[in-house]
């Protein structure tokens, strides 16, 4: 089992390149993700929060890297374009860096303990329905993406940046260390190309995988329930090193929400109120019409202007300069102080009389 594949047709070449891009796309996710729970949306921001690989590829680690390995029958084995991060929004940026570096190879990890899953499943309910599944391509493509992405985890843990392994190198070491580690950055590309030539990844990468390979083959052996227990410690430890920050992360959600909607509402309520004022103004027009050319107003006109005079008396600040009740003019059909205006229109061509009858 996960023993290495023939690579020799198309096929295969296709199905180890799809298998790489959806683990490292994932990979980036999980970066991304991290770092918007623990207060950075620059990921977010960027079209990074995504499994599509379209927004994650690299022409050399995502393309060209891994071909030549699928080609050459090399472990595949490559890197995605990195995710953009800003230190400056997590809460303690050492700690934020390296949660958020971790979290790449952490997901491979965790991609690979829920495929054992799964495979473990496909299995059981092979047995149980009697057919063959030792060369069936399902299962065949769950071994390929088990293996890949427990390579990809090692190989992305390797101590250099730009790698993430270097990246939480860094939060480990003495302060004063860091400038001098930081040096190292614009050549990290150039020492892992030394190491692959070197053979130096043989150790530090394949070793390592092809002893938790044989593990995950020892879980195959074991009831669903044993073979679960690791993807459930990952997950109980992540929720319990996230906690906090899981917490804060739905507070600011809560709030952020709370205040989007006291915004809809408050706009709603305006409308609202532009929609009453304007109602009740166009009916005002009218009766100035009726005024203006001494036609009698009925009940419910004479009630509107009791209200209007009532209004009009608490209304503060000063009125328009100028106002005209026969104006098409939207500012005074949704003004507010329109009724104090009318008053006072009517005040000033002693009117009164007329109104009372």
């Amino acid at each position: 089992m996960f023993e290495n594949f023939n690579l020799t047709s198309l096929y295969n070449i296709l199905f180890s390149l799809g298998v790489f891009w959806l683990a490292g796309s994932i990979h980036e996710f999980g970066h991304a993700f991290s770092a918007k729970i623990l207060g950075d949306p620059t990921a977010e921001n960027n079209g990074r929060l995504t499994i599509n690989p379209l927004a994650h590829i690299d022409p050399v680690g995502t393309i060209f890297f891994p071909l030549i390995g699928a080609i050459s029958g090399f472990p595949v084995i490559g890197w995605m374009r990195p995710v953009p991060v800003n230190v400056l929004n997590f809460r303690n940026p050492s700690r934020g860096s390296a949660i958020t570096s971790a979290a790449g190879p952490f997901s491979n990890l965790l991609q690979a303990t829920f495929a054992i899953i799964i495979l473990k499943l496909y299995y059981l309910i092979a047995f149980q329905f009697h057919f063959g599944y030792s060369e069936n391509i399902f299962s065949r493509i769950l071994e390929l993406y088990i293996q890949i992405n427990i390579y990809l985890c090692f190989f992305n843990l390797i101590p250099v940046p730009p790698l993430d392994g270097g990246w939480i190198l860094r939060h480990f070491i003495p302060e004063r260390s860091q400038a001098i580690f930081d040096r190292i950055y614009p050549f990290g590309m150039l020492i892992i190309y030394v190491f692959l030539i070197l053979g130096l990844v043989r150790y530090i990468v394949f070793i390592p995988s092809n002893f938790v390979l044989q593990f995950f083959n020892t879980l195959l052996n074991q009831n669903i329930f044993v073979t679960m227990i690791p993807f459930l410690v990952m997950v109980l430890f992540l929720a319990v090193l996230l906690f906090n920050d899981i917490k804060i992360f739905y507070k600011r959600k809560k709030f952020q929400y709370q205040v989007a909607v006291g915004t809809k509402l408050a706009e709603l309520e305006k409308t609202t109120q532009t929609a009453k004022h304007q109602n009740i103004n166009q009916k005002l027009r009218k009766i100035v019409k009726k005024i203006n050319q001494s036609e009698p107003l009925d009940e419910t006109e004479n009630k509107i202007l009791e209200d209007i005079s009532r209004r009009a008396s608490v209304i503060d600040g000063p009125l328009c300069e100028e106002y005209d009740f026969h104006s098409e003019e939207e500012d005074c059909l949704t003004c507010e102080k329109y009724p104090a205006c009318f008053q006072r229109s009517i005040n000033n061509k002693g009117n009164s009389n007329s109104i009372s009858e």
